[in-house]
């Protein structure tokens, strides 16, 4: 299944800040490659299924969406190898129908107005 890059909130940053340093670990990417141009108005939630859980000590996870645009043509995420192994560049609609299902509903949520 795909997934858009993601990650946490380190103690003191601003969800934006965090969201500028994790497109920067997981892709390498920076302001000189990308615009930000929208953030999502609410806080995305969803629940994982048991086998996510780990214990119970993963519940589930609360999101805050950002929107990047390219500054040029020639753009190309370099993956991290770790958390972003692969990428391309895909419309908002397949990538709903290729996220695991328990996330379908925030991609669906995030992603309807564009």
């Amino acid at each position: 299944a795909w997934q858009l890059p993601q990650g946490g909130i380190d103690v003191g940053e601003t969800p934006s800040v965090a969201a500028w340093r994790e497109l920067g670990e997981e892709t390498g990417l920076d302001d000189s490659d990308v615009e930000l141009v929208r953030e999502h108005p609410d806080w995305l939630v969803y629940e994982f299924p048991e086998h996510v859980r780990r214990d119970g000590k993963r519940l589930g996870q609360a999101q805050r969406w950002f929107f990047f645009r390219a500054r040029s043509d020639d753009v190309s995420p370099r993956p991290d190898g770790i958390e972003f192994v692969a990428w391309k560049w895909a419309d908002p609609s397949w990538l709903v129908d290729h996220v695991v299902e328990f996330r379908r509903c925030a991609y669906r949520t995030a992603l309807a107005p564009l």
